[in-house]
């Protein structure tokens, strides 16, 4: 019995979180939150916010690598513009 509550109350989450359910289900759901830790613990990850993905997106591999590149490609151009200085003409 208690696995089908638990399911009853995880398909209602979603409702309950945007105060649509009724207030005698939303008690329910507070009761049963309050004693079973493994829907309560669903709950705090349903209502935790999402990372922001643009500062996520910095720190992925393909980034760091991406900026290496370029580092080292800024290097080169200016050693290239450099050495062409210095060679000037004749």
């Amino acid at each position: 019995m208690r696995q089908k509550e638990c399911s009853f109350i995880q398909e209602l989450l979603p409702l309950y979180a945007e105060n649509l359910v009724s207030e005698e289900t939303a008690q329910l759901i507070k009761e049963h939150l309050a004693g079973c830790t493994s829907c309560a613990q669903d709950w705090e990850n349903f209502i935790r916010p999402l990372p922001d993905p643009v500062s996520l997106e910095k720190f992925t591999p393909e980034k760091r690598i991406e900026n290496k590149l370029f580092k080292r490609l800024k290097k080169t151009v200016a050693a290239v513009v450099l050495l062409v200085i210095m060679s000037g003409p004749g």
